[in-house]
């Protein structure tokens, strides 16, 4: 193995189990089983006051670089998403890309969606009204995830990536985005080339990096509702996800709340250590009632 990698594994698993909130959970730890493969770990909330009928579903995907985090983070949150938006939620706690090289990731957001379709009567769940909202890190999981979900028989009626990292094209030299005059330059891209591109896509693959998709390989993407804030260096790449999305004709909104930091909709909650000023706590509340008011139109629940 890599001693860089290694190295990185040690140093990353144990800041991962730092950010594992400990039992007992709001949300029910459940295992999605998939054939020859191992099982996915979600944890699964349903709103107070169950609605009567199938439930919509929420699939829930927390950031982190892809290598830090957990989905217990998320835990208070999820059960507010499911709350609010009177939906059935599916936190996801997928394997991090120093354990299992892109697009592995990518596929369990995938095999989790098309699970819970297969088993929708099981959980009382409509399979019509399927969203996958995802922060950071799990904004690009959310977008990656609705392209690997595009051709097949579940049909997402959106997917929201929030302050989301869409293209790692980024890391190229010439692309700006690192500063190559930096003395620490060669050793970052060294980790980074050892943790996050050791795997069998390249960087202009649209699974690694939406933003590399050409309109034709859009088709049959789902509509997508994009969440910015600023200041943000991943501002420009939501930015060109929406001119990519409306240049191929994919139904797609933007909205920016301009004086949130990246991670307010995630470190507002008390399983973070960061304490977010009102000014924050504010922000997120309007961001979420924001997505509840798109989710209400994908979901077809205007006026209800």
């Amino acid at each position: 193995m890599n001693l860089t990698l290694m190295m990185m594994r040690i140093i990353l698993s144990l800041g991962r189990r730092k950010a594992r909130k400990k039992a007992p959970w709001i949300g029910k730890q459940y295992f999605v089983k998939r054939e020859c493969l191992p099982k996915v770990e979600t944890f699964l909330y349903e709103p107070e006051g169950k609605p009567r009928g199938a439930m919509p579903v929420l699939f829930n995907i927390h950031g982190g670089a892809w290598v830090g985090g957990d989905a217990t983070a998320l835990d208070t949150q999820s059960q507010q998403l499911a709350d609010t938006f009177s939906c059935f939620v599916v936190n996801i706690n997928y394997k991090k890309v120093d354990v299992k090289a892109f697009p592995y990731p990518q596929e369990e957001v995938r095999d989790v969606v098309l699970y819970f379709a297969a088993h929708a009567d099981e959980f009382g769940l409509d399979k019509t009204r399927f969203a996958i909202i995802g922060y950071s890190a799990g904004g690009h999981l959310a977008a990656s995830a609705a392209y690997l979900l595009k051709d097949s028989t579940v049909k997402l009626s959106v997917h929201i990536p929030v302050y989301p990292f869409l293209d790692f094209r980024a890391f190229e030299p010439e692309s700006g985005f690192l500063d190559t005059q930096d003395e620490n330059y060669e050793r970052n891209m060294k980790i980074l080339n050892a943790v996050y591109f050791r795997g069998t896509l390249s960087k202009s693959d649209p699974v690694l990096s939406p933003n590399a998709a050409t309109a034709e390989q859009l088709q049959g993407l789902s509509p997508a509702e994009i969440i910015l804030c600023g200041p943000d260096s991943l501002y420009q790449q939501g930015l060109d996800y929406e001119k990519l999305l409306n240049c191929a004709g994919i139904p797609c909104c933007l909205k920016e709340f301009p004086h949130a930091k990246h991670g307010f909709m995630e470190s507002n909650y008390p399983e973070v250590s960061y304490e977010p000023d009102d000014e924050q706590r504010q922000l997120r509340e309007e961001c979420i009632a924001y997505i509840k008011e798109r989710l209400a139109y994908h979901w077809g629940q205007v006026g209800e």
